[in-house]
């Protein structure tokens, strides 16, 4: 029964060994790893070969695991009908080994779980939002529901003009008087609110009403309103609310499904666990050092586990390891403590716990506390019927229920206890609280006041001289005798003589002991003061040292007040020696300071219960060192629960609604790990200046269920919330928060400021988290209004709110100004954003100005709404919004450039033109306007500006389908990209003109799963641009029209639709595709095809309409080819142009060929491959003098089903086959009309008619030569 004697290690291993190293040592159990400092244990050249562990990318990867697996298991659970009754309490949790674990995840397919479970989540999400903006669109719509017209067919009006407005209430009577007097002007009142009135209004189109009309609207501050629908308002309100019901259906069916998943939320919990148990490994192995081949792990063992501990080690490293181990130093206050007692006291150690492990060179008081403990609990429980009542019951919990390790400490605690509630309740004589008469009693509680006062004496005398002792024992042990008697045998002498002195005068007993108490108490007094300062050098400084300790006969029992206390803390000084300690701790009673202190290390200066306490106006606390002692662990103002409102008279409180509160100054700079305000389940206050120092907290707090509530209270009183003013100044040190609470109800920040000191990094102004309890009951939801300014330094995050979760959310309003500077990147590996605002389920507000540094985040949102108001600065390399499973609502109007991705969109809604106006963003050049993956949707952009290098949208797995709705992409500079997809489902309705060389309107990359449509018309010029460019599988559709600019020269043309790899499929079903000088239509090379289902091509002269290499060609739309001016020798413009192996279905509405020019051209270089070309005769076909219908070389089978005519063109060749191509005639080629016409031309070829060839009369013209 003592403190387990440890042991440091330093253990070396191969580096390719670290990680099966470390899972063997947990499985352990045994091991305190040490943090490696190698600023303090290296010098600089072993610096440059030695380095920590970092695994930042590890930790960010089982991070996400785990939340995804914690999203998983909240969504099963929400819908899990848990199990009742008594058999499903007795059956507890699961509880499994670490081997277990390390199965279950190798045997249970919990990733497809969780991406099954996510998608669920996201579709049901989904639905909600839908849901919401349909709400949302009714509730817009039903101030309309009087209008019986349609909105749109206002618009159509030639002669007037409609419009639909408002009129602010105050204006009604103006707005009326003045419209009243035109005559031509019509107004009807639609509707009223507290704040507007809703008017139709139609006016004649007359210069002169206009004008009147126009000032009418001024003076009554008529607003127009632009009702975007199509339809009359209550019949659109009832579509909505039917697809609202279909929606919730749809739900409902999503929620059966998340059901079926709640026979797996026990494998789901046990990842979890496995899961949390691989962080902490990972964690843990950030506290190691390492070189190029070997890892460094030093730490802490039991001294009598070393042969255990080398084992675990030689089952990895077999005998390649280097262990040199050190028995822990007696005064080494880094030593972790370990506790080693029997089956009883060990369920007694979680007291020792609560108060504070004792040091190392200490002994364990949980032995010595647990007999009184058991004692006392006895005494003030007594009774014989409740006692035997709770030795049955934990008695049946510990035989019967499936408990954990903690939970059966907890009832075997209880179980202990029962036996003293039994025995002191025989000897008080109480049987569920009643007298049984004639029972023995050995004394009467209600009766024996003196007996009891004395048995309540001698206990206390007992427990305190036996502490006493354990102070004696040890100055023995250290070898400190003369200290024994100084420090323990003269209080014996004071504290017995006082008491008894007391006793005896109080009871009137004998005189005489009386007297000799005196004279002890005295003695040992004197002893005290002679020897109480005998480490001091001085005279004086003995005597004073002597008197200090006497004044410590109080600390035994403290600053403690109970109900309607009110101590002043001015009069005295507290020292601590550098162990924990409060200095004032109250129930129900207040305490103000309002002079000014020092705060030793380690020491509270108030702790109220139900109480209040402050910092006075004027009054500064500080923390400070008391040698060797530095200042830290200090906290100011600390309250749990809060205070009765009424207390009993004439008691009365100081502060109104607040337990902590400092209107003065707590300074705390030159501390570490220490907290100026600590509420728990309480309210606070700051309208003074808190400074605090490094890995420290101007507010704390957190709600439990289970504080303390007021004498009297009804039902549970206590609450978090914390108020801070326009005075409030709140400094902080390096990677600390202004306010860290946890399940806070309200925060109401009425302005002031929370600033980083010089240099100060990842800090935090205000952090708050709800919902996170596993105690559901402790869960709150948040709603903050803040407007204090904050300007924090790099790695900095300004707001930080989480709520509980997608449905239950936080709500924050914000307009304060916030700065934060830039993002820390420490290493490849290890980096810290700074990030203004920070919502993950929370619906927030901004109304203020933002500022981020390099690589800042302006607004970070998960599973969260946002409206941005005010203005957002991120032009200095900044981000404007990463969003996840988010809404974000702008109202910041025009979007700048910034040296960075601008826009981050998963699973989210970016609305920018939240103000009424869409927005133009410009994009820096070389980066990205927004990056949109998932169900992501970007509205209310009127223009993308692309820089050089630059691309407008990144999508990546976007599905079900992304919609670009900006209404322009515009690019001037060279190699712009409009979108780039990658994976991606999406359609583009924009606009997009390029004129910058080697650009892009669009790029995608993609499976053939994946499908892209093109309603946006492209404009391109510019050498070696494209419209569109393929690569992968997907299948492309294009419905707009393609205008493309001429080229310089046909080796770098312009291009509209491209692909050259993978099997990607192309539809033109719609639209023109406008085809300059030396430039192409659609470019394929792959295996895939080419459908021209609709639409038009039209091809100017030296052209292509499209290049089609291997694959199918199918053309159904019209071929409209220009006539040949161009000198250059085959620059003729062409169709289609078909190249080894290509298969064309010519079934064209309807061909038009120029002069000199060629319908389609077949070529084929490969030996191996042969072009095919048939048709059917879907269309007219028109010939231009001198032009080609088909041209063929190389091997080809060619087979017409079409009657071509002349139409009077001389000089055509209805189709050239030469060098082994075979063509099969089947339909009618009329070439009648004309002159020096040839149906058919096929120069060591085979040609076969079975249909008709007719031709008119000749010219003389040789058509192989011309002459």
């Amino acid at each position: 029964m003592a403190i387990v004697k440890m042991s440091k290690f330093n253990l070396i291993a191969f580096e390719s060994q670290k990680s099966k190293l470390l899972k063997n040592l947990q499985k352990f159990r045994e091991v305190s790893f040490i943090d490696i400092d190698l600023e303090e244990n290296m010098n600089t050249d072993e610096e440059k070969i030695v380095k920590k562990v970092v695994n930042n990318e590890d930790l960010t990867r089982i991070d996400e695991r785990l939340n995804g697996v914690e999203n998983a298991i909240s969504l099963v659970r929400k819908y899990h009908v848990s199990k009742k009754g008594l058999k499903a309490m007795m059956a507890g949790n699961d509880n499994y080994t670490f081997e277990e674990l390390s199965e279950k995840i190798e045997t249970y397919d919990w990733k497809k779980t969780y991406l099954d479970l996510k998608k669920l989540g996201a579709k049901l999400n989904q639905l909600n939002s839908e849901i919401s903006k349909k709400y949302t669109e009714i509730e817009h719509i039903s101030l309309w529901k009087k209008l019986d017209i349609n909105p749109a067919d206002l618009k159509k009006l030639k002669r007037v003009t409609g419009y639909l407005g408002t009129v602010p209430v105050k204006m009604k009577s103006t707005f009326i008087d003045r419209i009243s007097e035109l005559d031509k002007t019509y107004y009807e009142e639609l509707n009223e609110t507290k704040e507007d009135m809703y008017y139709l209004v139609i006016s004649d189109n007359s210069n002169e009403e206009k004008a009147k009309l126009n000032d009418v609207f001024r003076a009554g501050s008529f607003s127009v309103t632009d009702l975007n629908i199509d339809g009359i308002p209550s019949d659109h309100m009832r579509q909505f609310k039917e697809e609202i019901e279909e929606l919730r259906n749809e739900k409902k069916q999503i929620k059966e499904e998340i059901k079926e998943y709640d026979g797996e939320l026990g494998d789901l919990e046990a990842v979890y666990e496995y899961l949390k148990n691989k962080k902490l490994r990972i964690t843990e192995s950030e506290k190691l050092a390492e070189t190029k081949n070997t890892c460094i792990i030093n730490g802490w063992i039991p001294s009598d586990k070393k042969e255990t501990f080398e084992n675990a080690v030689k089952e990895i490293t077999g005998e390649n390891y280097y262990v040199k181990f050190e028995e822990a130093e007696k005064d080494d206050a880094e030593v972790p403590i370990k506790l080693k007692n029997n089956r009883i006291v060990t369920a007694f150690e979680s007291l020792t716990e609560m108060y504070a492990y004792p040091r190392y060179n200490e002994i364990d008081p949980t032995p010595l506390l647990t007999p009184f403990y058991i004692v006392f609990f006895g005494m003030m429980g007594a009774d014989a019927g409740y006692g035997l009542t709770l030795l049955l019951g934990t008695l049946f919990v510990l035989k019967f229920f499936n408990l954990n390790k903690k939970m059966k400490l907890f009832v075997e605690f209880f179980f202990y206890l029962s036996f003293s509630v039994i025995i002191w309740g025989v000897l008080y004589g109480s049987y569920f609280g009643l007298e049984i008469p004639g029972m023995w009693r050995w004394v009467n509680p209600s009766t024996e006041f003196q007996k009891l006062l004395i048995l309540s004496v001698v206990f206390g005398l007992i427990h305190l001289f036996f502490g006493l002792a354990i102070k004696a024992y040890m100055n023995f042990r250290d070898g400190k005798p003369l200290d024994a008697l100084y420090d323990v045998g003269f209080w014996y002498m004071a504290l017995a003589g006082g008491i008894l002195f007391l006793l005896f005068k109080m009871l009137k007993l004998s005189p005489s002991i009386a007297n000799i108490s005196m004279w002890v108490m005295i003695a040992g007094m004197v002893g005290i003061v002679l020897t109480g300062g005998r480490e001091a050098k001085s005279i004086g400084g003995k005597i004073g040292g002597g008197l200090y300790s006497l004044y410590g006969i109080s600390s035994y029992v403290g600053v403690y007040g109970l109900k309607g206390s009110d101590v002043k803390t001015g009069g005295w000084t507290f020292k601590n020696n550098g162990n924990q300690a409060e200095e004032v701790r109250l129930e129900e009673g207040k305490v103000h300071i309002t002079s000014s202190k020092s705060l030793n290390p380690r020491m509270v200066l108030t702790h109220v219960i139900n109480g209040e306490t402050s910092v006075g106006t004027g009054t500064t606390v500080t923390s400070v060192n008391d040698s060797p002692h530095t200042a830290k662990e200090n906290i100011g103002l600390m309250a749990e629960g809060v205070k009765n409102p009424a207390p009993q008279p004439p008691f009365t409180w100081n502060e109104a609604d607040f337990e902590a509160v400092n209107k003065g100054t707590i300074d705390f700079s030159a501390a570490e790990k220490s907290t100026a305000i600590y509420v728990n389940s309480a309210r606070a206050k700051n309208n003074g200046v808190i400074n605090v120092g490094k890995n420290s907290i101007a507010i704390y707090g957190f709600y439990d269920k289970n504080t303390r509530k007021y004498d009297g209270a009804t039902g549970n009183p206590n609450k978090l919330e914390v108020e801070t003013t326009g005075n409030s100044k709140i400094s902080l040190g390096d990677q600390s928060t202004g306010m860290y609470l946890i399940n806070a109800e309200k925060i109401n920040n009425t302005g002031g400021e929370i600033t980083s000191t010089t240099g100060a990094k990842r800090n935090v102004g205000i952090y708050a988290v709800n919902g996170q309890d596993a105690d559901n009951d402790n869960n709150k939801v948040l709603t903050m209004t803040t407007a204090t300014k904050m300007t924090l330094g790099d790695g900095a995050v300004g707001i930080y709110s989480k709520g509980q979760s997608n449905t239950v959310r936080n709500t924050v309003t914000n307009t304060g100004d916030i700065t934060v500077g830039d993002k820390i990147v420490a290493s490849k590996t290890e980096n810290y954003p700074a990030v203004a605002v920070y919502a993950e389920n929370t619906n927030l507000t901004n109304t203020s100005a933002i500022r981020v540094g390099n690589d800042g985040i302006a607004y970070y949102g998960k599973n969260s709404t946002i409206n941005a108001n005010g203005s957002v600065d991120f032009s200095n390399k900044g981000v404007l919004a990463y969003l996840e499973n988010s809404i974000f609502i702008s109202k910041l109007g025009n979007l700048g450039a910034t040296q960075n991705t601008m826009l981050y969109l998963k699973d989210s809604t970016a609305q920018l033109d939240g103000a009424g106006t869409k927005v133009d963003i410009d994009v820096a050049d070389g980066y990205t306007g927004a990056y949109i993956s998932g169900n992501s949707n970007l509205t209310g952009v009127r223009t993308i500006k692309l820089g050089q290098g630059s691309t407008g949208l990144y999508l990546e797995n976007t599905s079900p389908n992304f919609v670009s709705e900006a209404e322009s992409i515009t690019g001037t500079k060279d190699n712009a990209r409009g979108i780039v997809a990658k994976n991606s489902n999406f359609t583009n309705n924009s606009k997009i003109s390029l004129s910058g060389k080697e650009s892009v309107g669009i790029y995608s990359n993609a499976d053939a799963t994946k499908n892209v449509v093109n309603n946006g018309e492209l404009t391109l010029s510019g050498k070696k641009t494209l419209g569109v460019f393929l690569r992968g599988g997907q299948t492309f559709e294009n419905k707009a029209n393609i205008n493309i600019a001429d080229s310089a020269n046909s080796l770098e043309p312009t291009i509209g639709i491209y692909t050259a790899e993978g099997t990607s499929n192309i539809k033109h079903t719609s639209g023109t595709i406008e085809v300059g000088e030396k430039s192409i239509g659609i470019y394929s090379k792959t295996p895939s095809s080419v459908e021209m289902n609709g639409g038009k091509i039209h091809v100017k002269d030296q052209g292509i309409g499209i290049y089609k290499e291997d694959g199918t060609v199918v053309v159904k739309g019209e071929l409209d080819i220009d006539k040949h001016v161009a000198t250059a020798k085959d620059s003729e413009p062409t169709g289609v142009y078909a190249v080894n192996g290509a298969t064309v279905n010519d079934q064209a509405s309807k061909i038009t060929v120029g002069e000199k020019s060629y319908g389609f051209i077949l070529n084929n270089t490969d030996p191996n491959k042969t072009n095919v070309y048939t048709n059917t005769n879907a269309g007219p076909v028109s010939l231009g003098n001198d032009s080609v219908f088909l041209y063929s070389k190389g091997k080809a089978n060619i087979t017409n089903n079409r009657n071509i005519n002349s139409n009077n063109s001389d000089h055509l060749i209805g189709f050239y086959v030469k060098d082994g191509g075979e063509f099969v005639n089947n339909g009618i080629i009329d070439f009648s009309t004309g002159k020096g016409n040839i149906g058919v031309y096929a120069p060591k070829g085979k040609a076969t008619n079975r249909g008709s060839i007719v031709v008119g009369p000749t010219d003389d013209i040789d058509p192989a030569t011309g002459c």
